[in-house]
């Protein structure tokens, strides 16, 4: 059940590139094409909030609570805003490199404690001064996991989706450990 969002997200994404605006463009038709951009633009939302329902959901199955993707797409739609703007600034932090894993654990921190940004951001830092061992062994497992799943025909891109939210029960559980020592 945990995986849902994520096969969900994964399986409009599949439809966007089947019928989206390349797609249709090819038709010729000016109208279609537009039809196709729309449709492009609310999957892509529906993906980003069911990415975060995913995370949602994972934490939930981490604490024992009962799972749920109703409540968890209403929790990620209500709070759309944080997560945009989290987004938008892990991808600034990942474009570092170096600070992809305080990305990864800010996107984490802000869904576990549902809290702002500038709180998940300086936990992320904590996190990472004190369990960076614990975090390098994730972030190879990552690589390793990415390039061979990448590689994956037809299914590769869900594998890949999937992937990812293994790893952010990872960083789940990192965090856990980090607040249990705290």
């Amino acid at each position: 059940m945990v995986f849902a969002p994520v096969i969900i997200g994964g399986l409009i994404s599949s439809a966007i590139s089947v019928w989206g605006p390349q797609s249709l463009n090819q038709s010729g038709h000016v109208p279609l094409f537009f039809i196709g951009f729309l449709i492009s633009i609310i999957g892509a939302v529906v993906s980003f909030i069911l990415n975060f329902a995913a995370i949602d959901m994972a934490r939930d199955a981490y604490t024992n609570e009962p799972l749920d993707l109703g409540r968890s797409f209403s929790y990620a739609t209500g709070r759309i805003g944080t997560f945009f703007v989290a987004s938008v600034v892990a991808g600034i932090l990942s474009i570092t490199i170096i600070l992809i894993p305080v990305a990864i654990l800010m996107m984490v921190i802000v869904v576990v404690d549902e809290t702002g940004i500038v709180d998940a951001l300086s936990q992320s830092f904590a996190v990472l001064s004190r369990d960076l061992g614990d975090i390098i062994v994730i972030l190879l497992v990552a690589v390793i996991g990415y390039a061979v799943l990448g590689w994956v025909p037809l299914v590769g891109g869900l594998l890949t989706s999937c992937f990812s939210l293994v790893l952010d029960l990872a960083f789940i559980d990192v965090y856990d450990h980090y607040r249990r020592g705290n």
